[in-house]
């Protein structure tokens, strides 16, 4: 598993990339605006066919795979998000 977080105890590592879906972890830290995805499970690479890697190393990589048709939605529910720091599922 490729993560940043390393005390993701193994079994829910194992769990996290069991899962049919792509589950990842944003630091959004004091400025949202410069938030970094900190781990993305291995679903990622079957899913959207690319690396985790990719998402922890650029933080302008996600946003610069967003479908043009999604954005809105996606944009609707990170003010959610970024209004209640709370955990949230976006689908997009």
């Amino acid at each position: 598993m490729t993560d940043s977080l390393s005390t993701v105890p193994l079994d829910l590592a194992w769990l996290l990339d069991a899962t049919h879906d792509c589950i990842y972890v944003v630091d959004l830290g004091a400025d949202p605006l410069a938030s970094r995805v900190v781990y993305v499970n291995s679903r990622v690479r079957d899913l959207l066919g690319y690396e985790p890697e990719r998402f922890l190393e650029d933080p302008a990589f996600f946003g610069s795979i967003i479908h043009p048709d999604d954005m809105a939605g996606l944009m609707q529910a990170t003010g959610v998000l970024l209004a209640t720091r709370q955990p949230c599922t976006r689908t997009f």
